[in-house]
């Protein structure tokens, strides 16, 4: 459930789309379930996609961490 424009952004960075993010305009019961539904479809291709992105995520957050810290000793 996005309640900001960063939720969809940060679905598109991590999974190449938005399509798993609700509007909050838009919950009610009916898309909550119809979306459940969907995330349950689709769950084994999240966590494959999850699976192969999070560590390509993580070694980028630890190579600006390591540029960051030796930009701030110089």
């Amino acid at each position: 459930i996005a309640y900001s424009i960063k939720a969809k952004g940060l679905n598109r960075d991590l999974f190449g789309t938005d399509e798993f993010v609700l509007e909050t305009s838009k919950v009610d019961s009916n898309s909550l379930q119809k979306s459940l539904k969907y995330l349950r479809e689709k769950q084994g291709s999240i966590i494959s996609s999850l699976s192969t992105r999070i560590p390509i995520w993580r070694e980028r957050a630890s190579i600006s961490a390591t540029r960051l810290s030796q930009e701030l000793r110089e």
